[in-house]
């Protein structure tokens, strides 16, 4: 116990030092995130649903185990499968039982778990929203659009027993973190990301959706460590591993390593077990006529693929993806598609495990909702396959260092227009903050970028002459 004490001490003074020392240049909110109408609205209707919403069918499965961990000191399974244990999936398990030994084991009491869960998301994701979008997320449409998609998502989802609800509520957390980090360029805050994300790991194993944000910011990490010494870098990688090791107090708290092997094995005995390949059989599941494919579960996740569909188009044309609420649904549209990958690596294939995905899958919701999808004008041919991943990046902008900010006559972008006798629709060159928009490969714009080769602009690749990329393409000013 002293070692586990200890263990966590250092881990936070780590934690601690990483932040501090690791800061960013801008802040993370543009305004302050205040409550209004739709919050009220959440928190009623969540509370209402905690005693109007159906059982779950793994409800009294997860309450006996968790009231079995009261009384003998270990969480084990104790429907079937020997009692093994369940580690190291563990942790919202200790959270009900915690609880249950405070409120009592009756299911009301332990469906304030989930309530409280719900609205720690639901705020985790406003401010993520604030992070992306700036003044613009927290305006009252764009929150009531996030409202209607959390609801969507948390009324069949996540007024369950099961681990889902608190694997969510870190998903909503490491959002939050690494959309700050990417906003400030403050690296330190992926610490805590990676602590929290671990965390999040704990409760099940669809809880890897909750590790998917932190590959987002994996440019940011690149350039952290390119331009930093090389003492910087053992120090980062060090925090990396610090930060992981909080999987020791939390899923192994009660256990052996052996003990979690074992448990393993029995689990593969008793389910069928599913290749990652096989992740059809998870949607097969869910448009079945058994008792899994309830409409109200199909609702939204349905809706996440049809938006992540649409989303992709206007990603791949390039249009309509500028401006606050475009840079922030590319972000929702990589976390979004990446917590699916994630949920494909399960062995089983449950409906109950698409709950998993309600955090970026919301986010996602809420800005399609308020934006929408589609592109405007959107051409029946497509110009490219969009980069959800790149394009989810948040564009920096450095007083002075854009990447091009001219057009390779060295004319304004307002003077690089049409004759108005063909089109009246002008056409000039991007302003573009933290990434080339052309159609040739970028010529070596760094993280944050310097001022690309061309006139008017010093940098780029040596031996290049006058221009940024050798065929830069014009889009429609809007």
């Amino acid at each position: 116990m002293a070692l586990l004490v200890a263990h966590l001490l250092a881990l936070a003074a780590t934690l601690a030092v990483a932040v501090r020392t690791w800061t960013g240049t801008r802040r993370v909110f543009d305004a302050p995130v205040r409550p209004g109408v739709a919050d009220l609205v959440v928190l009623v209707v969540s509370c209402a649903w905690a005693v109007l919403g159906p059982l779950n069918i793994d409800d009294s499965w997860y309450a006996l185990m968790a009231r079995q961990g009261a009384e003998t000191g270990t969480i084990g399974n104790a429907i079937y499968q020997f009692d093994v244990t369940e580690a190291p999936f563990t942790t919202s398990q200790y959270l009900l039982q915690w609880w249950g030994s405070l409120a009592g084991w009756g299911l009301g009491p332990l469906r304030v778990v989930p309530v409280v869960l719900g609205l720690l998301t639901w705020v985790l994701l406003r401010y993520t929203l604030a992070a992306l979008a700036g003044r613009v997320g927290v305006r009252p449409g764009v929150v009531a659009a996030l409202a209607v998609a959390h609801l969507a998502w948390f009324l069949p989802y996540g007024i369950s027993l099961r681990p889902e609800p608190a694997g969510t509520a870190a998903a909503a957390g490491v959002l939050l973190l690494v959309a700050a980090a990417c906003r400030t360029g403050a690296v330190g805050l992926l610490a805590p990301a990676v602590v929290v994300a671990v965390v999040g790991m704990t409760t099940a194993p669809t809880a890897l959706v909750a590790a998917m944000p932190l590959l987002l910011a994996l440019p940011l990490v690149w350039w952290h460590l390119v331009h930093a010494r090389w003492a910087t870098r053992l120090a980062t990688v060090a925090v990396a591993f610090a930060a992981a090791s909080a999987v020791v107090p939390l899923g192994l708290a009660d256990q052996t390593l052996a003990d979690v092997r074992e448990s393993v094995a029995v689990h593969r005995w008793y389910y069928f077990q599913y290749q990652w390949y096989s992740e059809f059989v998870h949607y097969a599941n869910l448009l079945g006529p058994d008792d899994q494919g309830t409409w109200g579960r199909r609702l939204p996740v349905l809706l996440t693929v049809a938006v992540l569909a649409l989303g992709a188009v206007r990603l791949a044309t390039r249009r309509g993806t500028g401006g606050p609420l475009g840079r922030a649904l590319g972000f929702a549209l990589a976390a979004t598609a990446l917590g699916l990958v994630a949920v494909a690596v399960s062995p089983t294939k449950w409906v109950n495990h698409f709950g998993a995905v309600a955090a970026p899958a919301t986010l996602l919701l809420g800005i399609a909702l308020a934006r929408g999808p589609l592109p405007r004008h959107a051409p029946l041919r497509l110009v490219a396959v969009g980069r959800p991943c790149s394009a989810s990046l948040p564009r920096w902008s450095t007083p002075g260092r854009t990447c091009g900010a001219r057009s390779p006559t060295g004319a304004s972008p307002s003077a690089t227009t049409r004759s108005s006798t063909r089109r009246s629709t002008s056409r000039s060159w991007p302003r573009t903050s933290g990434r080339c928009t052309c159609a040739a490969r970028c010529c070596g714009c760094s993280w944050p970028p310097p001022r690309c080769g061309g006139p008017g602009g010093g940098g780029g690749l040596p031996g290049r002459t006058g221009r940024c990329c050798a065929s830069p393409r014009r889009v429609a000013s809007r």
